[in-house]
């Protein structure tokens, strides 16, 4: 079984910890009503830039950094490439985004405020804008710093979180998570196979673009689909080589959720919490919420990962006409 040794992942959570938040861990009633275990909502969306990657792109940054390099390339749908620019005002480096064409403008917003350029991309899928800030990084040799794909960045952004939650909560019995490139679930598995193998680990994906599910029925890392029409950027696209190779054997369940349910979870968590969250936060919520995710060992903490949604997206789901059916 790979693994990322649990000493990466504390010494990831020691560096960031004067830069990020603590975030709550807060419990909720009525999903708790809902499922039948107790549940709480690990509140990411809470985070400095707006979710969890801040934590896997300041401990990447500052090991880049620390090698003399003083420009770096990415790609993102928007959370990663916003928490690198942020952390690239830390160090004094400079960041330049390539993100797909379908990337929510609050997000490229967010980046270039806080002077990453950004390259927006022809094609609406992640993997295609992927393919192109490759090439670009290779054809000018600038390092790119995968979202998701690089232990590093998973060390950081899952692996702290993951002794985060044990640390606020030790008897957790399930962490349900979004599954894109599978960083942060890579990130998860590690730390909870290691400290607390016991924990059942739920992913949960966009059926539209189901890489880890696929690529556990292939037996091989999917890494590339066809661009998926959602507005969960962050769960669309193919899964990385790396984190598959971890994901394969320390993961229990998946679940697949619609567009529609994603949406529904938005509105739910309102409803309920008075928290804005993004759709690719909503995936937890959405498993839980249609059933499909079935009984879970509790208590179960659910990570809410980011609350970047543009308003004219946010506008066009509080329209709809369901917003009281659930």
């Amino acid at each position: 079984m790979k693994l990322i040794k649990s000493g990466e992942i504390k010494e990831a959570s020691e560096f960031i910890k004067s830069f990020v938040r603590q975030t709550p861990l807060e419990e909720s009633a009525a999903l708790s009503r809902l499922t039948g275990s107790r549940c709480f909502l690990k509140l990411e969306n809470l985070q400095e830039t707006g979710s969890f990657k801040l934590r896997g792109a300041l401990f990447k940054l500052d090991r880049i950094c620390s090698e003399g390099i003083q420009s770096v390339i990415t790609c993102s749908a928007g959370n990663h490439g916003w928490a690198l620019a942020w952390a690239g005002r830390q160090f004094n480096c400079r960041v330049k985004v390539f993100v797909p064409s379908s990337a929510d403008e609050s997000k490229c917003r967010g980046m270039s405020e806080l002077g990453a350029e950004v390259v927006k991309c022809p094609d609406p899928g992640y993997d295609q804008a992927e393919s192109i800030a490759i090439d670009f990084s290779a054809a000018h040799n600038i390092p790119f710093i995968s979202p998701y794909d690089d232990y590093q960045i998973m060390a950081g952004n899952g692996g702290s979180l993951a002794a985060e939650i044990l640390g606020q909560l030790p008897e957790t019995g399930s962490i349900v998570f979004p599954v894109g490139g599978g960083g942060l679930g890579a990130g998860i598995a590690s730390f909870i196979r290691q400290e607390k193998p016991g924990i059942r680990l739920i992913a949960c994906q966009h059926r539209d673009s189901p890489a880890l599910a696929l690529s556990l029925e292939k037996g091989e890392a999917v890494t590339e689909l066809p661009p998926a029409d959602t507005i969960a950027g962050g769960i669309e696209g193919g899964i990385g080589v790396k984190t598959f190779e971890i994901l394969r054997d320390t993961i229990d369940q998946v679940v697949l959720v619609s567009e529609d349910e994603l949406k529904e979870s938005i509105i739910w968590m309102i409803k309920h919490h008075q928290y804005l969250i993004e759709a690719s936060a909503a995936a937890p919520l959405a498993a839980c919420l249609s059933g499909r995710i079935g009984p879970l060992t509790s208590p179960a903490v659910l990570v809410i990962t980011g609350r970047n949604i543009g308003l004219s997206t946010l506008s066009s789901i509080l329209s709809r006409n369901d917003t009281g059916s659930r």
